[in-house]
């Protein structure tokens, strides 16, 4: 099974599909309000119980993890150390799964791979996931795991 995650300390998004079903798109919510250290126990709590779920269910076998990678430069230096932080999390989170593989793309891979081109803007790559995947997106990054979770099943291929 392969599961596409897109960290955010806001809002991480998680796809991946259920036998029968079309996907599962979840979203790990954080409040603004609270520290960065609540946030991150609070993403750390959801997603380990997620992964849970997946290895209690018969569908453990060949469980991958294609998760955005870190990128080498943004905007602002902090977008790199929040993100940096909740990679952290995740990272430790499976590192107990002895079983479970994991892998770090970057943007601009699953979007070229994807979506036929590594640049585009957060705009475009909702409307071509969209029309692609015939799905609406409750928000971004539901979006961008969903893209995460199709080049996983591309490069299993």
């Amino acid at each position: 099974m392969i599961i596409g995650v897109d960290p955010s300390l806001s809002e991480t998004g998680i796809w991946y599909n259920r036998e029968g079903c079309i996907g599962v798109g979840v979203v790990i919510k954080t409040n603004v309000k609270e520290s960065r250290g609540k946030r991150l126990l609070r993403i750390a709590r959801e997603f380990d119980v997620i992964v849970k779920h997946l290895i209690g269910s018969k569908e453990i076998e060949g469980l991958e993890f294609y998760i955005e990678e870190v990128p080498f430069a943004a905007p602002h230096s902090r977008s790199i150390s929040v993100m940096s932080e909740v990679h952290g999390i995740l990272k430790m989170m499976l590192a107990r799964y002895v079983d479970v593989k994991v892998y770090f793309v970057h943007s601009a891979s699953w979007k070229k791979e994807v979506l036929g081109f590594g640049r585009l803007d957060k705009k475009e790559v909702r409307k071509r996931a969209e029309k692609l995947s015939r799905l609406k997106f409750e928000n971004q990054n539901l979006c961008d795991a969903w893209c995460i979770w199709k080049y996983g099943q591309k490069k299993k291929v």
